[in-house]
């Protein structure tokens, strides 16, 4: 739980670096945040759902999951370019960097709240 939410919390940090960071080392770090974000949560995700979701539903869990994960940048991609095109790359990645920090807020309290009580069929 730990290492999900750390990483969660490290993303919207992180996209908002990607604005700011100059060419070079700066770039490099931001960029290595941000793959640590997304890839140290996979695997502790998937665990957290397999031992949290019934049985029976844990193909349908991990499906949305996956589509989330992969699927939703190609969805989202659109959406960035407009507001690129709007506000600029910069305003563009703090919104993004503020929404995914709001987003990691809400999942964390949603998390603690229930954890350690598995669900049950």
């Amino acid at each position: 739980m730990n290492v999900m939410v750390g990483a969660s919390f490290l993303a919207g940090p992180v996209i908002y670096l990607l604005s700011v960071a100059s060419f070079g080392w700066a770039m490099s770090v931001a960029l290595i945040g941000l793959g640590l974000s997304m890839f140290l949560r996979m695997p502790v995700a998937e665990s957290y759902f397999i031992t949290h979701i019934p049985e029976h539903r844990r193909s349908t869990v991990l499906g949305i999951y996956y589509f989330g994960t992969r699927g939703g940048p190609g969805v989202v991609m659109p959406i960035m370019g407009n507001l690129a095109d709007r506000f600029g790359f910069d305003t563009t990645f703090t919104i993004i960097g503020a929404s995914m920090g709001a987003i990691a807020v809400a999942c964390s309290i949603f998390l603690w709240k229930g954890r350690d009580k598995p669900l049950h069929a």
